[in-house]
């Protein structure tokens, strides 16, 4: 019985580098979704604390609740997608 036979030395080279150009197009969507959530947290961080102040500053009389409603844009890096807002809504009572 012969000895089985080995591939040639180059045969699989370049095997690599066309896998990565394969995937290339996930990594990139991914690594897109994943910065627009981290713009969509950053604005609703900046909604809220923009809320909260906006409301602390308006308060009134004593026993008085105050509602106060911002609204931020978010930069929309994903192509496609609209325009995005995050609104929120900051109720506070004074002592």
């Amino acid at each position: 019985m012969a000895p089985p036979r080995r591939p040639a030395r180059g045969a699989s080279r370049g095997q690599a580098a066309i896998e990565l150009l394969a995937g290339l197009p996930l990594l990139l969507a991914a690594a897109l979704i994943v910065w627009q959530l981290a713009a969509m947290l950053a604005a609703a961080h900046r909604a809220t604390a923009s809320a909260r102040a906006a409301a602390l500053a308006a308060r009134g009389a004593p026993a008085q609740v105050v509602v106060v409603e911002r609204s931020v844009a978010v930069p929309a890096v994903l192509p496609g997608v609209g325009p995005l807002r995050i609104r929120v809504r900051t109720a506070v009572r004074a002592p």
